[in-house]
């Protein structure tokens, strides 16, 4: 292999995770090297036999730690490094997917099938959980509205019908809770493209259509919803605020939850990104050509061009700055690809 300038050794490793505060056994890294959280090391062709790790390990590895810090699942974690662009192998992906289906089916098992009851326990943990895995806590609301705003929502991702039926007044509850209700002339929920968003809301934990999509899926539609979310993850942040502008006082609420979440999502979140975007491709039944286009048109380098075009020019090397810095090159690579092309075209028609 030659001199590996860019690659890192055990040690650096763990030294690394110890400046950002992490505490990290060797023991640690070998768990997660197994459960195939991080590339395994190489052994140096020259010199004194030492291994190491491939270019990116130091950051996959910080990624891993803050996400676990966050929640103990690996499996939740192993979904989040995924789409977070990280070499995870897709068999892991999809275990871990199947594996967060069936610890709901087992809690589920445990109502014995009562699910109002069960809603309404979990809707209660949910509401009185703190930090980031909790419901958003910007807008002030009393015990009883904010469980009832979670029941709502664990209703929906249930495709438990009677009981969305049943709950359907409490919307309104959850449209305050996520900062789109307030006041007299009813805040964003009565503007689009926020009208009657948390009705639209589709279920996604819907057991035997999660499974059957998680199992079904080819490796094309998983790396088209891999695409799909991480888009998501990192524009979504950076047009909001284009996008709220013109509310003025009446997102304050909306902006202040937005950005806690974009700028440090919950964990779970990914997964249930993943799973809500396979269910829309198991039931849109798109081709494989389809599909394929589709992960063409999401490439890093072309839709990054293209969703910067959206910013007025003056605001898109600010946003261009808070692409990540993978992005970044990989946008000024296409731009190079792009003019160069550009300049060739020109000779031949001058010529």
């Amino acid at each position: 292999m030659g001199v590996m300038d860019d690659w890192i050794d055990s040690t650096s490793l763990l030294a690394a995770a110890a400046e950002q505060g992490h505490k990290v056994s060797p023991r640690s890294l070998e768990l997660w090297r197994y459960r195939g959280l991080l590339p395994r090391p190489r052994r140096q062709a020259k010199g004194r036999a030492a291994w190491f790790y491939p270019p990116g390990t130091r950051h996959q590895l910080l990624s891993l730690l803050h996400m676990h810090r966050k929640v103990r699942s690996l499996g939740l974690v192993t979904i989040a490094l995924w789409v977070e662009d990280f070499p995870i192998e897709l068999d892991r992906v999809r275990a871990a997917l199947s594996s967060a289906v069936d610890e709901l089916g087992r809690e589920l098992d445990k109502a014995g099938g009562d699910i109002p009851g069960f809603i309404d326990l979990h809707a209660r943990k949910l509401a009185g959980k703190r930090g980031d895995s909790g419901a958003p806590r910007i807008v002030r609301m009393t015990k009883d509205e904010r469980i009832r705003a979670c029941a709502y929502m664990i209703a929906v991702g249930l495709d438990a019908r009677e009981e969305i039926e049943r709950r359907k007044d409490d919307v309104v509850l959850v449209e305050r809770m996520f900062g789109l209700r307030s006041g007299h002339r009813g805040g964003l929920a009565m503007h689009e493209p926020f009208v009657a968003g948390f009705q639209r809301l589709k279920p996604i934990l819907a057991l035997d259509k999660v499974r059957n999509a998680v199992a079904s899926a080819t490796p094309e539609e998983f790396e088209l919803v891999r695409l799909v979310a991480r888009l998501s993850r990192i524009w979504t942040p950076l047009m909001l605020p284009e996008m709220l502008n013109e509310y003025g006082t009446e997102a304050d609420s909306f902006r202040k939850i937005a950005g806690q979440t974009f700028d440090d999502p919950p964990v779970e979140t990914y997964t249930l990104q993943i799973i809500n975007h396979l269910l829309g491709l198991h039931e849109n039944k798109s081709t494989v050509d389809e599909i394929r286009q589709a992960i063409v048109a999401l490439q890093p380098a072309a839709i990054d061009l293209q969703m910067l075009t959206v910013f007025p020019s003056q605001k898109r090397l600010e946003a261009f700055n808070q692409l990540p810095p993978d992005r970044q090159q990989q946008a000024k690579k296409e731009l190079a690809r792009r003019r160069k092309k550009s300049t060739g075209q020109q000779g031949s028609v001058d010529a």
